[in-house]
């Protein structure tokens, strides 16, 4: 068991820094999660406002381009 103790406590930076990576990471992914939340409203309002406005056909940096080649 002191093995163990002895091998836990050796990783407690490692596991400190990783808990504050882990944390970073989340704060940065939730920021970004909420722009794309207020760019959808934002987009759903404007389509609700002006219906034809919904596909006018732009691209958009969250729209990828797909091929329909070789499909029925």
């Amino acid at each position: 068991m002191s093995d163990y103790t002895a091998w836990v406590s050796s990783m407690q930076d490692e596991i400190s820094d990783f808990k504050k990576r882990q944390r970073h990471a989340v704060q940065r992914e939730e920021a970004r999660e909420d722009v794309l939340l207020k760019e959808w409203q934002e987009g759903k309002k404007t389509s609700v406002s002006d219906p034809g406005s919904a596909d006018d056909g732009e691209e958009t940096r969250h729209s990828a381009s797909a091929s329909l080649s070789g499909t029925i």
